[in-house]
């Protein structure tokens, strides 16, 4: 009796340690894969327009060890105010920050100064550093010709019908006649003057007037001398290059039911896509933002994972597509990645 008591005490003792040493090592194993934190800033965080952005970056942290801290943001005065976010980012622990800078020029080291050599991934944004950083974005001239390719396809004429305006017209299509003010957005953006040469080059081409161009900054210094020159000149179309410009554009419109103009842009908000199904915006060009979220937290990832900083232009598509496309499979690709 007392030497099967034995036996089991010993039995019991032997279960015990080896649950002892799997829990230890375990516990091990859990310390050698450390999680890394990341900072993603972005102006008007909380804005309908990032949420693609932030499913994708959520996709690319998969299998990864990386916490994701989307940090709360307005619109940026500058770059003074948005280079002291991503430095108390960083001194607050953060291992990495993926970032969309509101200017490109760092004239005074600000940004370089902020980001040492930490972790960089920049999105939507090209900026002339000493140092290069990873970038991830869309060929934002290409983006900029392609929401002109919507205009002269939608308001051209093909020149085949004695001026008679078709609506079918692609590239190559005549603007003759056909007058155009532009939202600009912000210009102090590389990519944005981008997009702004390519839509302009692209309309002049065809023959378009251009009749004003407003960059962001002059539309909110002024924004009566803005509605004046709308009423004044009048143009038969609107192009606004970035999503902010067609949600200004969009509530004008809403505002001056009587206006005759026809209204194009790029952008992915809800409120975007609602006024393209509307009719009320008559092309849009989405740029894909779940894959720009998905490839900046990839790449930032395989940084941290691999104690390596690396510099590479990651190009992310984009799709034009008008009311009566935006439910073909291309357009729900990107339109609605989340659902699918």
């Amino acid at each position: 009796m007392n030497r099967n008591r034995l036996y089991l005490g010993l039995v019991i003792s032997v279960i015990l340690a080896v649950i002892g040493y799997v829990s230890y090592e375990m516990l091990n194993a859990v310390r050698e894969e450390p999680y890394y934190y990341v900072s993603v800033i972005v102006e008007n965080s909380g804005s309908d327009r990032w949420n693609a952005f932030k499913e994708g970056l959520e996709k690319g942290t998969e299998g990864h060890n990386i916490y994701l801290n989307v940090v709360s943001t307005t619109e940026f005065a500058g770059m003074e105010e948005e280079c002291s976010l991503l430095e108390r980012e960083l001194a607050n622990g953060a291992d990495g920050v993926i970032v969309e800078m509101r200017e490109s020029e760092d004239g005074d080291g600000l940004f370089a100064a902020a980001v040492g050599d930490s972790a960089v991934v920049l999105v939507d944004t090209a900026m002339t550093l000493t140092d290069p950083c990873t970038t991830v974005a869309t060929d934002s001239r290409a983006l900029g010709e392609a929401l002109a390719q919507a205009v002269i396809k939608g308001e051209g004429f093909s020149g085949e019908t004695d001026g008679e305006k078709t609506g079918t017209e692609d590239a190559g299509g005549d603007l003759s006649g056909v007058t155009i003010g532009i939202l600009a957005g912000n210009q102090k953006k590389l990519s944005m003057q981008q997009r702004l040469q390519g839509f302009e080059e692209a309309v002049s081409q065809a023959g378009a007037e251009i009749l004003w161009c407003v960059s962001e900054e002059e539309r909110e210094m002024s924004a009566a001398e803005a509605e004046q020159r709308m009423e004044e000149k009048t143009p038969d179309v609107v192009a606004a290059l970035s999503n902010e410009e067609l949600e200004a554009a969009i509530d004008f419109f809403l505002e001056n039911s009587g206006l005759s103009c026809k209204l194009y842009g790029e952008g992915r908000s809800e409120k975007a896509v609602y006024y393209l199904d509307q009719g009320l915006v008559q092309a849009l060009v989405v740029p894909n933002e779940y894959y720009m979220g998905y490839e900046s937290a990839s790449a930032i990832s395989r940084m941290l994972e691999e104690h390596n900083i690396t510099s590479e232009e990651i190009e992310t598509d984009f799709v034009s597509v008008t009311k009566e496309e935006m439910y073909g499979e291309e357009a729900q690709r990107i339109l609605f990645p989340i659902v699918r």
